[in-house]
C-alpha cells in the first residue's frame, strides 16, 4: 500500500474507482483533504476512508459531489479482504502514513 497522495499514487488509475485510504497514525483531520483531493483529481467515483474512532463527519461536507465513507479500521480490513477475494476489483487500496 502506499500513501493516498497524488505523488504517491504516482499515475495509478483511480479513475472511476472506489478508493479506500487508510489514515495511520497521523490525524485524520490533517490527511482527510490530502487523501479526498487525490482522488477528486484523479477522477475516482468515492472515497472511503479509515481512520482511529474520531467523530469528524463535517470534513466530507467538502466532498464535491462524490460519496466519501467515513470507517474504522477493522471495515477497512473487511472491505479490503472482500474485495481482494474478487477477480475485477473495484476499490483501490491506499494507506496515508
Amino acid at each position: 500500500m502506499v500513501r493516498c497522495t497524488a505523488d504517491a499514487l504516482n499515475g495509478t488509475d483511480v479513475r472511476g474507482k472506489i478508493v479506500l485510504c487508510v489514515a495511520f497514525p497521523v490525524s485524520p483531520l490533517a490527511l482527510f483533504p490530502l487523501a479526498l483531493k487525490s482522488v477528486l483529481d484523479g477522477g475516482g467515483s468515492s472515497l472511503i476512508f479509515a481512520q482511529y474512532s474520531m467523530n469528524i463527519v463535517d470534513v466530507t461536507a467538502d466532498c464535491k459531489g462524490i460519496p466519501c465513507i467515513l470507517v474504522d479500521f477493522y471495515t477497512a480490513n473487511q472491505i479490503e479482504l472482500h474485495e481482494r477475494c474478487k477477480v475485477n476489483h473495484r476499490i483501490a487500496f491506499f494507506s496515508i502514513y
